[in-house]
């Protein structure tokens, strides 16, 4: 090589990102957009394009992984205070219950008084009866006094109709005690 060949030969190629940012914010503000004019700048600007959104999916899978991280270290933090907890009950932690021991049943025959027109069980007499149960275990561990503002939350988990003689629904119920002037 001769040296007019090492003069432009091309040393360093970069990419910059500019941001404005709104001094009174502090958060990223609009700017006039650059507007490619020649088939270069146009093919520099699409390749720019597909590195931002490459960037931005690596950004969105990087923080998705550290929320599952996240959850990860939380239920291995909960399985290890159970293990203690099962293994040697007298060195876990007062305020903590197995749920195994927070279970409650209740189990009743259903009368032909409780049936809907279609010849089954009446859904609201089924909800009343998950209601009931739900307020006697959440009043077991949570005494509710008189006064107390209570809110359940209920919602179906799963369902499985494909078995007709015996359809199978899961549903949670949260119960909730507030007291609004404590901001409880």
């Amino acid at each position: 090589m001769d040296a007019n060949d090492l003069s432009e030969s091309v040393a360093l190629e970069a990419n910059f990102t500019f941001v404005v940012r709104d001094a009174k914010k502090g958060k990223s503000t609009p700017i006039n957009p650059i507007l490619p004019e020649t088939e270069h700048e146009k093919f520099l600007w699409k390749e720019t394009e597909k590195r931002n959104k490459l960037r931005k999916q690596k950004r969105a899978e990087r923080k998705e992984e550290r929320e599952k991280l996240k959850d990860l270290e939380r239920v291995n933090e909960l399985l290890a205070k159970g293990r203690v907890f099962q293994d040697m009950p007298d060195l876990a932690d007062r305020d903590s219950i197995l749920i195994k021991d927070t279970s409650h049943e209740n189990s009743l025959i259903c009368q032909p008084q409780q049936y809907n027109k279609h010849g089954r069980i009446f859904g609201g007499f089924l909800m009343r009866k998950a209601f009931e149960l739900a307020f006697s275990n959440a009043y077991t561990f949570a005494g509710v006094e008189v006064g107390n503002f209570l809110r359940f939350k209920s919602r179906v988990l799963y369902t499985e109709a494909n078995r007709s003689a015996k359809p199978l629904i899961n549903i949670e119920v949260v119960a909730h005690v507030t007291s609004p002037e404590l901001r409880l």
